[in-house]
């Protein structure tokens, strides 16, 4: 079920850990399919299924434990270092002081909105100096 035991060996920790839950989801994804079969009529049961295949497509979900980023619907545990950034942070509180974006965070969007604009300002230095 887990395929070979060296294939685990080259992943990170956190990888590992995440497949064993995706498995074990699995697994209890079809007991709980099992179940539902014994006790719901045929017709409720063509209705969940097809809102399970609106939310996921087969095969294509995942549990991801101890993110490094979890906001703004993007969840990741790849290294996050523009947190850490103290340039971004600073511009990110002082931009957050506004109030344009009151109920939630949106360190992600910010932070690529900043690449971009450096991106910019590097093509413009390069293209007037050329």
């Amino acid at each position: 079920m887990l395929g070979n035991p060296m294939f685990f060996k080259k992943l990170p920790p956190k990888m590992y850990v995440t497949l064993i839950y995706t498995n074990i989801l699995k697994f209890m994804i079809t007991i709980l399919k099992r179940l539902l079969k014994l006790v719901l009529p045929q017709k409720i049961l063509h209705i969940i299924s097809d809102m399970f295949q609106m939310i996921y497509q087969k095969g294509n979900y995942g549990i991801i434990f101890d993110p490094t980023y979890n906001e703004d619907g993007l969840i990741t545990y790849h290294v996050c270092s523009f947190m850490d950034d103290p340039l971004f942070v600073k511009a990110y509180n002082l931009g957050k002081q506004t109030g344009s974006w009151p109920n939630n965070d949106i360190r992600w969007r910010a932070y690529v909105a900043c690449w971009v604009k450096q991106k910019i300002l590097f093509v413009r230095y390069f293209l007037r100096n050329s």
